[in-house]
């Protein structure tokens, strides 16, 4: 009994792990029911997790005198339900009541107002957006943070963007792929597993599995390698994150080499050479793609500004935002492309700049290729989904997915309820080895040994189901005839025997 509560209590914390798919439909029913007649509300309880989580931002906020905060949420049916920090509630659904809002949940606070959104107002009821008070600071309010929303007109349209990073700003388009792009930049990043290649016509260098550091500043040096043998390359850097500099164009990654020869990759073979080998790939673009290490025209060693720092950085948003520019922010977006992967374009703001602004620019691009350093234009990241990189990081042994493994431990583990049991059909299968028949104790203990083992890897998994079932049966029927046991024992005790 011991060990099938061990098991349920298992199974118990397992589930109490997973992720809620939805709350129950009373709880929501009770929920909304205060729609109908607006005011205040004090004390709420069972918030929707999203809205929960918005107030849990708020309530983490440090005090400051001359601002205020309230988590908001927008229904299907167009009002608005807003709770501050102490779990006060309030809906409106006109204009009036909206402008009471403050006033209500915040009284006598003045200076700026934040508005923690949920993730559902902002994709799903855009539009009621414009009820909100112009002057208040929006924000999205998610499992990893909350980020400041930006609003931005691009050929007429009204685009809404998360900033990430001040550098970095991701278009809020599609609830599913905002999520995907802050798991992404949320990953952690390793300066041993960022390899930063140099594509060498001719070159004879082969890609090691670890990259090799400079003696002196301990950094990771760039690799050349022949475009001829890069996709076959991949597979000695499985699993890292592999940093290409050159200009995407028709279909194909165009580059100039150390040597000043251009040449051109297809890109569709360099991203299913990546996919296969789980490789995260990010495309450095620029519009004169000299490769890092190279030498310019002034004898010059090409870098990509920001990189040296890059590779420091504990998290992959980290790393985009140092190789990034720092003076204005660039958009980024994504979508999913094939089985488990997922593209994030990284680009400049499509703001037209004014003209000094340009031409400084021009100077600054000039002055930078006469200095070595590469001009970025934006990135692109071919990279494994969140499904796809979890289901990596779980694995014990490469190569073999991880549900695979744990369900293969769980056999084994069921298994160990009826071990003797199994033992003792194994020995029906593969009967004891006799000692006569060795002629030293090393070959006869060897035998045993390969026996056993054979045992423990496949006919103990193999046989796991059926003994938990087996000892789940002996545990009910324990229990269904207690009473009857009960009975006897006590009959023996309180009834005298003759004679």
């Amino acid at each position: 009994m011991k060990q099938a509560g061990a098991l349920l209590l298992v199974a118990a914390l397992a589930l109490g792990q997973a992720p809620a798919v939805g709350a129950n439909w009373l709880t929501k029913a009770l929920e909304h029911a205060d729609d109908a007649g607006k005011g205040i509300s004090r004390g709420v309880v069972g918030l929707e997790p999203d809205l929960a989580r918005a107030v849990a931002h708020i309530k983490s906020l440090p005090e400051r005198s001359g601002s205020a905060a309230l988590a908001a949420q927008a229904g299907q049916e167009g009002h608005w339900r807003f709770v501050n920090a102490k779990g006060e509630s309030y809906t409106a659904a006109n204009a009036t009541e909206l402008a009471s809002v403050r006033e209500t949940l915040l009284p006598g606070t003045t200076g700026e107002l934040s508005l923690y959104l949920t993730p559902d107002t902002v994709f799903a009821q855009r539009a009621l957006l414009r009820d909100l008070p112009d002057d208040a600071t929006l924000l999205i309010a998610t499992r990893s943070g909350s980020y400041p929303i930006r609003r931005r007109k691009s050929g007429g349209m009204d685009l809404l963007f998360a900033e990430v990073r001040p550098n970095l700003h991701v278009r809020l388009d599609n609830e599913d792929i905002f999520a995907e792009t802050l798991f992404q930049l949320g990953q952690p990043l390793k300066p041993s597993s960022v390899r930063v290649l140099a594509l060498e016509t001719g070159s004879s260098d082969a890609l090691t599995s670890v990259p090799r550091f400079d003696a002196a500043t301990r950094m990771a040096l760039v690799d050349t390698i022949d475009p001829a043998r890069l996709a076959t390359s991949f597979g000695r850097v499985r699993g890292q994150t592999v940093v290409l500099t050159g200009r995407i164009e028709d279909g194909s990654l165009v580059f100039i080499d150390a040597g000043g020869g251009a040449g051109r990759l297809p890109l569709d073979d360099v991203r299913k050479a990546a996919r296969s080998a789980d490789v995260n790939l990010v495309i450095v673009k620029a519009d004169n793609p000299r490769q890092p290490g190279g030498k310019n025209w002034l004898w010059q060693t090409a870098t990509i500004p920001g990189l040296d720092q890059a590779v420091k950085q504990p998290l992959f948003g980290d790393f985009l935002s140092a190789i990034s520019p720092q003076a204005s922010p660039l958009s980024m977006s994504g979508h999913r492309d094939g089985r488990h992967r997922v593209v994030l374009e990284v680009l400049p703001s499509e703001t037209p700049a004014p003209l000094t602004d340009t031409v400084v620019g021009w100077l600054d691009s000039v002055a930078g290729e006469a200095m070595g350093r590469i001009a970025t234009t934006g990135f692109e990241a071919d990279l494994n989904d969140e499904q796809r990189q979890s289901d990596l990081d779980l694995r014990i042994i490469p190569g073999l997915p991880s549900s695979i493994q744990f369900g293969y431990l769980l056999f084994v583990a069921m298994g160990l309820f009826g071990l003797g049991t199994a033992w003792a059909w194994w020995a029906r299968i593969w009967p004891p080895e006799d000692r006569s028949e060795y002629a030293s104790t090393w070959g006869y203990a060897l035998a045993r040994a390969v026996r056993a083992l054979l045992f423990a890897m496949i006919f103990l998994p193999l046989a796991g189901l059926p003994m938990f079932v087996r000892y789940l049966g002996l545990q009910i029927w324990a229990l269904v005839t207690a009473p009857i046991r009960a009975l006897r024992w006590l009959r023996e005790r309180l009834v005298p025997r003759p004679g």
